[in-house]
């Protein structure tokens, strides 16, 4: 795998999280500086699964005034918490980069949907969209990403890449109902790229978690892992290839890791870790040539599914591993087409009960939804299901 130094665009996509049927919140970004973030939910009692909020395809601001041009991207956590007057309830935090003033950002909101920070004064009691709570202090350098924890674990980690003396390193931040945030923890190593890094929880606890980002220096994947009975984290290894954008790791069990990577030469590569090694690089879409940071998600041990954005067109484009016959579908290179071209951005998705859930913007600044049942087939073609107030182009 080789290629120049140039590097592309991650792309601006929709990010969204599950509690459980029927709840799910859809999250979009703008490119504009003001009422940059938009939501669109259907809450956990729902009756219907047409019944979300706000009806019709209209979406919501829920945050605005940051500038997302440089990072498109915030990184969303769902977990539980206990309330004194309600018992355990659900809840969901969104964080996100302020390229402007090179500082971070949070919001949670409950279980009845109410945000902190409101923002409304005791006269009006209105939501102000513009109020954002401040991550502890540093000098934030790229998008957010959380590490996606099992939803009961009095535990939130934020990773991000910061700046100190040797130059770009990934940085990280902890959160607990008790202690609240702790931080900025610095994992030192090489240059780093100012992307942000992937982050795994193999376990869905604290026990081991893996990070991965890319060098500055050559465009190698780098790798570091810590254990929770270590003291610090393991030095950087080098994982070699040749990385232009974010990587995307899955890990479908224990002691497993799969790892993907646009090219130097505009192609989805893959790298696998299991039984204490890595494999070889391997490139998975033939001739086909991808565009921004492509999407993987594990519906359980034996799968993954992995989207992508295509180049050529700006297509949807997908493919599953089967851990059973070791193969990949379609078998060899290419891919399946699900959206033929009209994407502004790469397609994100999530795991929603049996189902794939896959999102993504069109060029009429429209989220294009499309599910994926449990056969790895497409439910229907996309549809256009919400409008994005402003540019998402």
């Amino acid at each position: 795998m080789t290629g120049s130094p140039t590097s592309v665009s991650p792309g601006l996509a929709p990010t969204a999280l599950t509690w459980g049927y029927p709840h799910v919140e859809v999250f979009a970004l703008t490119k504009n500086t003001t009422s940059s973030v938009y939501r669109k939910f259907r809450n956990i009692n729902a009756t219907s699964e047409y019944d979300f909020m706000p009806q019709g395809r209209d979406m919501v601001v829920v945050g605005g005034h940051v500038d997302t041009k440089v990072a498109p991207s915030i990184s969303l956590i769902g977990y539980i918490y206990t309330d004194a007057t309600s018992g355990t309830q659900n809840a969901t935090q969104i964080q996100i980069y302020d390229k402007d003033i090179q500082s971070g950002h949070y919001k949670f909101h409950d279980h009845v949907q109410v945000w902190t920070p409101w923002g409304g004064t005791s006269k009006d009691k209105l939501f102000n969209p513009d109020i954002w709570e401040g991550l502890p202090t540093d000098t934030y350098l790229s998008a957010p990403t959380a590490v996606q924890y099992e939803k009961t674990q009095d535990m939130i980690k934020v990773f991000y890449i910061g700046h100190d003396s040797t130059g770009s390193t990934v940085h990280y931040l902890r959160y607990t109902s008790t202690s609240n945030w702790a931080g900025p923890f610095r994992i030192y190593g090489p240059d780093l790229h100012e992307w942000a890094p992937a982050v795994i929880a193999w376990a869905g606890n604290d026990s081991r978690l893996d990070v991965f980002a890319v060098s500055r220096v050559n465009n190698h994947l780098v790798h570091t892992f810590k254990e929770a009975d270590a003291d610090q984290w393991t030095e950087y290894e080098d994982l070699k290839g040749f990385v232009t954008v974010p990587p995307t790791v899955v890990s479908r069990q224990p002691g497993r890791l799969d790892v993907f990577v646009r090219g130097g030469d505009a192609r989805l590569w893959h790298l696998s870790f299991g039984d204490g090694k890595w494999s070889n690089w391997q490139c998975i879409s033939g001739k086909t040539r991808i565009q921004g940071q492509p999407h993987a998600i594990s519906t359980g041990p034996g799968s993954i599914d992995v989207f992508a954005w295509g180049e050529a067109r700006g297509e949807s484009l997908y493919k599953t591993y089967d851990a059973v016959t070791q193969k990949w579908s379609p078998d060899g290179n290419g891919f399946t087409t699900l959206i033929p071209g009209g994407l502004i951005g790469p397609p994100k998705s999530m795991v929603y009960g049996n189902d794939v859930e896959v999102f993504a913007y069109n060029i009429h600044n429209q989220i294009m939804w499309q599910t994926i049942g449990p056969d790895k087939k497409a439910k229907g073609d996309a549809k256009a299901w919400a409008d994005v107030p402003y540019n998402v182009a």
